[in-house]
């Protein structure tokens, strides 16, 4: 296993989101490249309870998969992209983050 996957499990053991979401966390999110696996790392290191709300949009996203219900698939995306939105204005000021082009 490499270091970044390493340093991910570690992170989500030792998060408080329980060990079932956990392990399905773990059994998926290895799959991404590890560029995203490393800068989820960054985030979830800096902010630890990001790891929840990023397990609370990961299930919310797997029902929806599950469900094959698109309504529910734009809303967890869109809700995502207002919580992206805030993130980008605290942490820039008055920046250029919520530019389209930018993402």
């Amino acid at each position: 296993m490499s270091q970044v996957l390493d340093e991910f499990q570690k992170i989500i053991t030792e998060s408080a989101i329980a060990p079932q979401d956990q392990n399905d966390i773990l059994v998926v999110l290895p799959a991404l490249p590890e560029q995203a696996i490393s800068a989820l790392n960054e985030i979830f290191s800096r902010d630890p309870k990001m790891i929840a709300e990023f397990n609370k949009s990961f299930k919310a996203k797997v029902r929806a998969l599950t469900n094959q219900d698109d309504k529910e698939w734009e809303d967890i995306l869109q809700k995502e992209r207002e919580q992206l939105d805030g993130i980008g204005a605290e942490d820039a000021g008055d920046s250029d983050m919520d530019k389209e082009d930018d993402f």
